[in-house]
């Protein structure tokens, strides 16, 4: 394994670097290396399950969206850099191979509880992430994100260590770094302001593997080190993860409706469902520090590692997606699109897929996920004392919110990008593009329909693999949920064989103009914009979201010639707690900067009073 691990570095990262400028080349050592790394990886985990101790089986859960984004994304990747980059795809594919790397030694340190190892191989992933984040260094939009990013995982690695010292000592302590060092990275509430910055920053390959795969790095942290607790402090955690879980599931979906770039929705959507499964695993140990409804503590661990799965898959889809429409339109404004449908078709039915599995909606798999979730809230209002019954109704409640607003949110995403008519020429022009980007998308989408159909056996598999009992009638309620699933398949698809190929047939179709309503020629600024469609929604919230309008009116004359309206929502947690503390500590520091600037008196002058200082302090003591 060590001679393979070396041949692979080899091949992943040092042959790229040296043979950067033959295209050809560097993409076969690149995108090869990486998908034998992930083979490899998926080889031992099918071996771990025959022969090793199901607590190691704990990191498939969370290697298999690594496996399947990273195999997804070195394929995408080979026509996303057509174009972009050509001098600098050696180094792409190197820290992108060092990124994956990176991850799955992660899982493995982690579980072997190899402390010094696991934080070196957590600042490899953050480091090699980090230049892909910043990897168009001509752009200041990378360059602040590279940098936000930066100090993110720093903090987060620091925290982290904070955890690993104080482990023995101070229990609240070591709660509290922990939560901070791998929210951080989750993207809790007010520590999630680098994930609207580096996702649409981030080439699209690299934003789908670090929303679908690198953020459950951090959910697999605090459910490995959180077990570590007695049950004195399991329920302190829960109450935590709770609370952020239900804000930052509703802050995040609200902050999703009212923006414009498609990564940055998709960027806070995954914020929104980073809260599910905190609220999920808040539910869990909750119901595991007071020992009470343990069919709702079970269902809402397998409902939380069930949606981490379904979540890989879907925003995979949707990030790969977004990285198709830039490629071919060269931007991610919504108000610039429209009209994709009839020229990326592939495209549009993919991102119409995985929209509705991301918002819950049945028949595919988010729904199947959040379902879990649901039945654990109910069984603890049911069956659980008065504080768990309050807690798993109010995640009932946040739930059903979330994902209403996520149905909009997502509904003016896909209506602005692929309905209508295009606003721009470069819309007008596009096309799917290459099948090297083509095909990870269509294979991510079309893994929805497994993902739904194994729901029962993916749940056993979750129970085996933490230890947990296996209840028939949870079994049961997946085995209804699973064959009414296939039922509205089959509605569906008997109503698209009778619609398409039965109705029609004989009949005569009259093609005309578009109703105009009055005016003499129809355009694409006749059409509602996200802007618009959204906006009876994001002012019902204005007083959370702060928009900013910014408006050109009409003049009154006969044939006005423009008139602008636009808003503009920026991020709550920069705007409203990060900004006000470096400003502070920019006042702090640069008066501490006039002392540097001085004269050499005043130099000699503090040297000297330090000196009678120190002389003082060693005559008295």
């Amino acid at each position: 394994m060590l001679i393979t691990t070396i041949i692979l570095i080899i091949c992943g990262v040092f042959i790229p670097l040296a043979i950067n400028k033959n295209s050809r080349l560097v993409n076969i050592f690149g995108a090869g290396s990486v998908i034998t790394l992930c083979a490899s990886i998926a080889c031992i985990m099918i071996q771990r399950l025959f022969s090793e101790a199901n607590y190691q089986t704990v990191t498939n859960f969370f290697a298999i969206p690594i496996i399947i984004l990273g195999i997804a994304g070195a394929i995408h990747s080979i026509g996303y850099l057509r174009g972009h980059w050509e001098h600098k795809r050696g180094l792409y594919w190197a820290l992108y191979f060092l990124t994956i790397f990176g991850m799955f030694s992660v899982l493995e340190q982690f579980i072997n509880q190899n402390i010094i190892s696991a934080l070196l191989s957590w600042e490899m992933m953050s480091l090699a992430s980090a230049g892909l984040v910043g990897f168009d260094t001509k752009s200041k939009l990378s360059q602040r994100a590279f940098w936000t990013y930066m100090l993110a995982s720093n903090a987060g690695a620091a925290f982290l260590m904070l955890m690993f010292a104080s482990a023995n000592s101070y229990p609240i302590l070591c709660i509290i770094f922990m939560l901070i060092g791998f929210g951080l990275k989750v993207g809790f509430p007010i520590l999630h302001v680098w994930l609207p910055q580096a996702h649409p920053a981030a080439p699209a390959p690299v934003s789908a593997l670090m929303s679908g795969a690198m953020l459950n790095l951090g959910v697999f942290g605090i459910l490995l080190c959180g077990t570590i607790f007695g049950r004195d402090h399991y329920s302190l955690i829960g109450y935590i993860l709770v609370t952020l879980g239900i804000i930052g599931s509703v802050g995040g979906i609200l902050f999703a409706l009212a923006q414009r770039n498609i990564k940055t929705l998709l960027a806070f959507s995954s914020i929104e469902n980073m809260g599910i499964i905190s609220m999920a695993l808040g539910l869990y140990f909750i119901t595991i520090g007071y020992g009470a409804c343990l069919q709702s503590c079970y269902l809402a661990l397998a409902g939380a590692i069930y949606h981490i799965i379904n979540h890989s898959i879907l925003k995979g889809g949707l990030f790969l997606s977004a990285g198709s429409i830039y490629k071919q339109t060269g931007t991610l404004n919504m108000e610039e699109l429209g009209g994709l449908m009839k020229r990326m078709p592939i495209i549009g039915r993919c991102f119409a897929i995985n929209s509705v599995g991301i918002c819950g909606i049945p028949p595919l798999n988010g729904f199947i996920g959040e379902l879990l979730i649901y039945v654990a809230a109910f069984y603890g209002v049911i069956y659980g004392n008065t504080c768990i019954a309050a807690i798993s109704a109010t995640i009932a409640i946040i739930l059903a919110l979330t994902g209403g607003l996520a149905c909009a949110a997502f509904s003016k995403c896909f209506g602005a990008c692929f309905m209508g008519e295009p606003r721009t020429e470069k819309a007008e022009k596009a096309t799917d593009g290459s099948p090297f980007m083509t095909i990870p998308v269509v294979i991510l989408t079309l893994l929805t329909i497994p993902a739904t159909f194994l729901a029962p056996l993916i749940f056993r598999a979750i129970n085996n693999a933490f230890g947990h009992p296996t209840f028939m009638g949870n079994v049961q309620i997946l085995n209804c949920a699973v064959m009414i699933i296939v039922l509205l398949y089959m509605v569906f698809g008997l109503f698209y064989f009778v619609h398409n190929y039965i109705l029609p047939g004989g009949r005569k179709i009259r093609r005309g103009p578009t109703w105009d309503c009055g005016y003499a020629k129809p355009t694409a600024r006749m059409e509602y914009t996200g802007t618009a469609f959204a906006q009876p929604l994001v002012d019902f919230f204005s007083p959370f979201l702060r928009s900013i309008r910014k408006i050109t009116r009409v003049k009154s004359n006969l044939f006005p010639k423009e008139a602008n309206y636009s808003i503009e929502t920026k991020d709550a947690g920069t705007g409203l707690f990060w900004d006000p503390i470096f400003k502070c500590l920019s006042k702090i520091f640069n008066k501490l900067h006039e002392l540097q600037s001085g004269s050499l008196h005043f130099y000699i002058l503090v040297m000297v009073i330090a000196i009678l200082i120190m002389l003082i302090w060693g005559f008295a003591f």
